[in-house]
């Protein structure tokens, strides 16, 4: 067996034996994420936000799947949800920016860069969301690089193409 299906496999028998605790969905999610399974992903971070909905992590990680969906609604009121539950994190504010950018909101996705970059000065989502609104990224294309970043690069080869 893989290493990657030996990692799934344990963390599945994890979430069966603990289905209560939110940190087995949420390591079953990021799993799914570092296969590029979004819609895998999303399902199992909304089933930890069921069980702890402040979770940062889950909250974070809810919002990107939404991202990879290309469901910009849904990965703001995540982002918003994380900036609720803690507005002192960066990366939260910064990932909003990314959103608000992805949308065409560039006064928002502006003050959100503008507070990502106080909280957390090397905030990679906010040099990320800067990046869409000075033309440098366009629309998705580049995120895979920030998606690489945040899972380390796992899974990054194995992605499949987008479709047109």
């Amino acid at each position: 067996q893989s290493q990657p299906a030996a990692a799934r496999a344990a963390v599945e028998r994890a979430a069966r034996i603990a289905p209560h605790q939110p940190r087995a969905w949420s390591t079953l999610a990021f799993v799914d994420m570092a296969q590029f399974d979004a819609q895998r992903a999303r399902a199992h971070f909304e089933q930890a936000l069921h069980l702890a909905p402040d979770d940062i992590t889950g909250l974070h990680g809810l919002g990107w799947a939404c991202v990879l969906q290309e469901d910009l609604p849904g990965a703001a009121a995540a982002f918003e949800r994380a900036i609720g539950a803690d507005p002192t994190w960066g990366e939260s504010h910064g990932s909003l920016a990314v959103v608000l950018a992805l949308q065409g909101d560039g006064q928002r996705a502006r003050a959100e860069v503008e507070q990502a970059r106080k909280l957390q000065p090397g905030c990679m989502s906010a040099r990320q969301a800067e990046a869409l609104l000075t033309g440098q990224t366009q629309r998705l294309h580049g995120l895979d690089k920030l998606a690489q970043q945040m899972l380390g690069g796992l899974g990054a080869a194995r992605r499949p193409p987008r479709k047109p």
